[in-house]
C-alpha cells in the first residue's frame, strides 16, 4: 500500500472589481490566515451596460435569456458571467487538475484548505467524472451522500440539483474546459447556467455544511435597486417559465439521484491515503515530456506458458521495450461451485448483467490484469503497457506508441486506457484524434472495443480501476467496455498496433466454453439481456459522440471530419468497411 499526500494546494483565483479595494484587503487577510496564495482576477464591470447595449454584444444572447427565463439578464449579471469565464480560461491554460474560484464577498471557514485537499484526493480516487464542487451552498436538495469522507464534520455530497450562488467553487480542469467550450456565450446569469448544465450532466458536487458563505456587503452586481427594474422587464410568461424550469430540473435531479444511489452501493470505501492523485511534482504524467523510453511493460504469462514467453520476449526485445513478467492467475480448474465460494467473485451479478455465468479462466484473466494495475500504481509511473502473452505486435510499434502519447498530450485528453488491439470498434461511435503514422490513427472510442491483449494505461486510469474494484463481476474486457463507455475515457488505435493470436487459447482450451455460451444465448432471457446491454452501451456512446461533435464544432467550426478506417493502404468509410468484411 502506498501512502502519499498532495503537497501543493489548488491554485486560488479571486474575482475582484478594480474599484473594490476594501473587499480585496478583507479577502487578502482571510486567505493569509489560512495560508492560501491567490491570483487576483480583475472582474468585468458590466454595471453600466443597459439592455440595448447588451443586445449588440457578440457574446451575449439576450433573446435566448428572455425565451428561457422570461426576462433579460442585466449588465451586472453579464459582468459576473464574464469574470467566471475568465477564471475558467486561466484554469485551462495553467494545466492544473483543480483550481479554487472565489468571489470577493465571501467569508471562509478555517477548515477550507484541509477540506479542499481531502475532496480533491477523494474524487480522483473514486474516478468520478466531476466538473464543479460548490463550497458555499446555502441550501441543498436532492443529494446523494458519497460516504467515506468526513472532514471537520463536513461531508461531500453529489448535488443532483446544483445549488445557486457562485461565491466559492472548486473546478476540475475538465469541467473548466467544458464550460469554455460549450457555454462561452452568455444566455443567462452564471448561477442559473451552472444549475442547468450540472443538473442535467450530474457532474456537480457540494460540501455540507458549507465552507464559505456570502457576506452582507452591498451587491456590486445589483447596486442600483435593480430588483424592481428587473421585475419591470419580465414578460407575461415569466412565472410559467420559472415553474416549468424548476419542475424539469427537480425531475431530472430525482432521476439522477436514483441512478447514483444504485452506483454508490457498488462502490467500496476508499482509504484517502491509499494512492496519490496525479499532479505536478509528484511523479505523475507530465504532459510536456511523454517519452516511450520511460514506459515499462507488464507481460501476463502462465507459469506453464514457456513457449509463449519466449515468442513474445523476442518481439518486445526487438522493439526495445523493457518488461516485467507477471505470473498469471490460473483459474482454469475452478468450476461454478468453486467460483461461487470465493469472496471476491459475484457470479450472480455476472448472470444478471451479462446473461451467463463466469468461467474460472475468465476470473483468472481478470485477476491477472488487476495484478498488473496494482504494479503500475505502486511503481509511480505516469503510464504503463500491459500485454497478454498471445499478442503479436506490428512493425514500428515503439514509434507508434510515441505518436499516441504526443496526440493525447496535444489534445489535453482526459484518458484512462488506450486499446492497442481493439476488436469490434464501431466507426460511427468514434471521434478521430489524429494520425499517428502511416495509415494508423488514434480515435476516441466512445463505445470501447473488446479484447485486452494490449492496453496502454494512464496512472489516473489505473487508480480509478483499483479503487472502484470490489468484486469480479464479469470478464475483464467486458468490464472495461462498461466503465469506459460510461466515463468516455477510452481510446483506441485503428488499424490495431497488435493483434491476438487465436491459436491454443489458454482461457478456452477445448472450445467448450464458447460452445456452451452460444447455447445459453439461444435461451430466454439470456439473449434479451445481451441485446439490452448492447443497446444501452451504444446509446451512451452515441450521446458522447454527439457531444464530441458539438464541442469540436464550437472550437473548430467547419473542420469536422468523419472517422474512416484504413485497410491495406486504402481508406474505407463505414459502409465500405462493412462490405469489406
Amino acid at each position: 500500500m502506498i501512502t502519499m499526500v498532495r503537497t501543493m494546494p489548488p491554485t486560488t483565483y479571486l474575482i475582484n472589481l478594480d474599484s473594490s479595494s476594501g473587499r480585496l484587503a478583507a479577502m487578502t487577510s482571510q486567505l493569509d490566515r489560512i495560508g492560501a496564495k491567490f491570483e487576483r482576477v480583475p472582474a468585468f464591470d458590466g454595471r453600466e451596460l443597459d439592455l440595448e447595449a447588451l443586445k449588440v454584444l457578440p457574446d451575449a444572447d439576450v433573446d435566448a435569456c428572455i425565451t428561457f427565463m422570461g426576462r433579460p439578464f442585466h449588465g451586472g449579471e453579464f459582468g459576473c458571467y464574464k469574470s467566471h469565464l475568465d477564471c475558467a480560461r486561466r484554469i485551462v491554460e495553467s494545466g492544473d487538475d483543480q483550481a479554487l474560484v472565489l468571489e470577493d464577498d465571501v467569508e471562509l471557514s478555517p477548515e477550507l484548505p484541509e477540506c479542499v485537499k481531502a475532496i480533491s484526493i477523494y474524487l480522483s480516487k473514486l474516478n468520478y467524472d466531476w466538473d464543479l464542487v460548490h463550497l458555499g451552498a446555502d441550501r441543498l436538495k436532492y443529494t446523494t451522500d458519497i460516504g467515506g469522507l468526513d472532514v471537520s464534520g463536513r461531508r461531500l455530497v453529489h448535488a443532483h440539483y446544483f445549488p445557486m450562488t457562485t461565491s466559492a467553487l472548486l473546478w476540475s480542469h475538465r469541467g473548466a474546459s467544458r464550460f469554455l467550450a460549450e457555454y462561452a456565450t452568455v444566455k443567462m446569469p452564471v448561477d442559473n447556467q451552472f444549475r442547468e448544465y450540472l443538473t442535467r450532466s450530474s457532474r456537480g458536487f457540494a460540501v455540507w455544511p458549507s465552507l464559505a458563505r456570502q457576506t452582507q456587503y452591498d451587491s456590486t452586481i445589483n447596486p442600483f435597486g435593480l430588483p424592481d427594474k428587473r421585475r419591470n422587464n419580465r414578460n407575461w410568461k415569466y412565472g410559467f417559465l420559472k415553474r416549468r424550469r424548476l419542475f424539469e430540473n427537480k425531475w431530472i435531479a430525482i432521476r439522477n439521484r436514483r441512478r447514483s444511489r444504485r452506483i454508490t452501493r457498488d462502490r467500496i470505501p476508499v482509504d484517502i491515503g491509499r494512492f496519490e492523485i496525479p499532479g505536478d511534482g509528484d511523479g505523475a504524467l507530465n504532459r510536456k515530456e511523454l517519452k516511450i523510453s520511460t514506459t515499462k511493460a507488464y507481460l501476463i504469462n502462465l507459469d506453464s506458458g514457456t513457449e509463449r514467453l519466449r515468442t513474445v520476449t523476442i518481439q518486445l526485445d526487438a522493439e526495445g521495450i523493457n518488461f516485467e513478467r507477471v505470473p498469471a492467475f490460473d483459474g482454469r480448474g475452478l468450476d461454478n461451485v468453486a467460483l461461487a465460494a470465493l469472496t471476491d467473485v459475484d457470479d450472480e451479478a455476472c448472470l444478471r448483467h451479462m446473461g451467463w455465468r463466469m468461467y474460472g479462466s475468465e476470473y483468472g484473466c481478470y485477476k491477472s490484469h488487476l495484478d498488473c494495475a496494482l504494479r503500475i500504481a505502486e511503481s509511480g509511473d505516469p503510464y504503463g503497457l500491459v500485454f497478454e502473452d498471445d499478442v503479436i505486435l506490428t512493425p514500428d510499434f515503439h514509434r507508434n506508441i510515441e505518436g499516441i502519447l504526443n496526440h493525447l498530450n496535444a489534445a489535453k485528453a482526459c484518458w484512462d486506457v488506450v486499446n492497442l488491439a481493439p476488436i469490434g470498434l464501431k466507426s460511427g461511435l468514434t471521434t478521430k484524434v489524429g494520425e499517428i503514422g502511416g495509415n494508423c490513427m488514434l480515435v476516441h472510442a466512445h463505445h470501447f472495443p473488446l479484447a485486452a491483449s494490449a492496453l496502454l494505461w494512464s496512472r489516473r486510469g489505473v487508480l480509478g480501476f483499483l479503487n472502484n474494484h470490489s468484486k469480479v463481476k464479469m470478464p475483464i474486457d467486458r468490464y472495461l467496455r462498461e466503465i469506459l463507455t460510461r466515463s468516455d475515457r477510452g481510446y483506441a488505435v485503428w488499424p490495431p498496433l497488435a493483434r491476438q493470436s487465436w491459436n491454443d487459447s489458454q482461457i478456452d482450451i477445448d472450445g467448450s466454453m464458447y460452445d456452451n455460451r452460444h447455447k445459453e444465448f439461444r435461451q430466454w432471457p439470456n439473449n434479451f439481456i445481451k441485446q439490452r446491454r448492447a443497446l444501452v452501451n451504444r446509446a451512451i456512446a452515441f450521446k458522447h459522440r454527439v457531444r464530441a461533435i458539438l464541442s469540436r464544432a464550437i472550437e473548430r467550426p467547419g473542420r469536422i471530419t468523419s472517422v474512416r478506417f484504413h485497410r491495406n493502404g486504402k481508406t474505407l468509410n463505414a459502409k465500405e468497411k462493412k462490405g469489406a468484411r
